[in-house]
């Protein structure tokens, strides 16, 4: 008889008490961070057609350029971009391009058209959730994604 796998997520709060999770049966585990920092998840057991996590943006919004990211100043770092191998023609994030790279790109972004709303243009048009939490994660290790350097330029003017 084959023994059954088991699988065991630990992490650690803010005080460094662990806080353990055993997992049998699961495929996915969804994390969250509601607006006021915490951290919240769920977990799906063996995915399917009823039970996969929903996208983050409604089908017919998914993709669409938001008013915000289609101006001429815009078009420019569009350009860069799409020179440099991290979006395609219709400013879609090419493969390969991670999610740290693509919350860089975003942030790099909105601070050079003076957004307000930094993370939900590029979370909308990529469909990419939560990359807020990316920029939180990059701020606590002090990892930069790689190629920062690179991005850097093509914003720097």
């Amino acid at each position: 008889m084959e023994k059954e796998k088991k699988s065991e997520i630990h992490i650690t709060n803010n005080f460094n008490a662990p806080i353990g999770q055993h997992i049998d049966h699961v495929d996915t585990i969804n994390f969250r961070m509601d607006g006021e920092g915490s951290f919240h998840f769920g977990m799906v057991e063996h995915a399917n057609a009823e039970n996969k996590p929903e996208p983050c943006v409604d089908a017919a919004e998914r993709g669409a350029m938001p008013d915000v990211l289609a101006s001429e100043e815009a078009q420019k770092y569009w350009e860069r971009l799409q020179a440099a191998g991290f979006t395609g023609a219709e400013h879609q994030l090419l493969s390969g391009v991670s999610r740290k790279q693509a919350m860089y790109i975003a942030l790099s972004f909105a601070e050079k058209l003076n957004l307000t709303s930094k993370w939900k243009p590029f979370e909308q048009l990529w469909n990419k959730r939560n990359l807020a939490q990316e920029k939180w994660n990059m701020t606590e290790t002090g990892i930069m994604p790689s190629r920062y350097e690179e991005i850097d330029r093509i914003f720097a003017d």
